[in-house]
């Protein structure tokens, strides 16, 4: 078996495969390169080079610009924002989804209280149980939850902030700072 490697293309061809046709720039590389450089995940951290003069590959460490670190800072952040507004919080010993839709589905019955006199709410929890509220009560169990997921998205805002105006964007924490998930009504 003989393998190619086109460098423009980043790929390995068998040539028993019987391919119609080849990129230009393919030449021969020794099985050992291939099982070691194509067959193997790259270590961590680092990346496969192929030096085209002397026709061999090495494992190099991955650079990246300041805007792809930038940009990944601030991804790992509205991930975690993510979690946070989703995790859900505890009102009076009792777990409330904070997830989007659960957030939506509160404020229409808030709205089904106001315009159409809804006096009570039959609320899911978490755990599939039920809970009765009058629409007063669950008016701030909305509240928290609107103020809770707010809060999040303004830690967020701050900490991209912060990225913004650091030198090192990697030494902003994100994993504390966060909302309490307790909560307690009376």
């Amino acid at each position: 078996m003989t393998i190619l490697y086109s460098e423009s293309n980043n790929t390995c061809y068998d040539t028993n495969q019987n391919y119609s046709s080849y990129p230009d720039d393919c030449v021969e590389i020794t099985q050992e390169q291939f099982e070691t450089y194509f067959l193997n995940n790259a270590p961590s951290g680092q990346e496969r080079s192929y030096d085209s003069e002397t026709n061999t590959f090495s494992w190099v460490d991955i650079t990246y610009t300041a805007e792809e670190i930038m940009s990944q800072c601030k991804a790992d952040l509205s991930a975690k924002r993510w979690d946070m507004e989703s995790i859900g919080v505890t009102i009076d010993s009792i777990a409330i989804q904070t997830d989007m839709e659960s957030k939506n589905e509160m404020a229409g019955y808030v709205t089904d209280s106001i315009f159409n006199g809804l006096t009570e709410v039959h609320w899911k929890l978490a755990d599939g149980t039920f809970n009765t509220y009058l629409i007063v009560d669950f008016k701030n169990v909305y509240k928290i939850v609107a103020e809770y997921r707010n809060d999040c998205f303004g830690i967020e805002k701050s900490k991209a902030e912060e990225m913004d105006l650091a030198a090192d964007p990697t030494t902003v924490d994100i994993e504390t700072g966060w909302p309490d998930t307790t909560f307690t009504t009376s």
